[in-house]
């Protein structure tokens, strides 16, 4: 059976820190923006990170079964 109660939290936690470092921050002071910017933009960005954390955790629950009976 798969736990995907710690995992997919987990997962998203870690898209929403790359949305924050990338998206909010790195990606507008290298092109020249203003950091910080809430807008349309931003916010599909943070859905898009959060809907690829969530499949991360998700694939992360389902390999880490196998891994440990190695």
């Amino acid at each position: 059976m798969i736990n995907l109660s710690r995992k997919l939290p987990l997962g998203m936690g870690y898209g929403v820190i790359w949305w924050v470092l990338g998206a909010l921050i790195l990606m507008p002071a290298k092109l020249g923006m203003g950091v910080f910017t809430f807008n349309t933009m931003a916010w599909q960005s943070l859905m898009g990170h959060l809907i690829y954390g969530a499949l991360l955790g998700a694939a992360y629950a389902m390999i880490l079964p196998r891994l440990r009976r190695r």
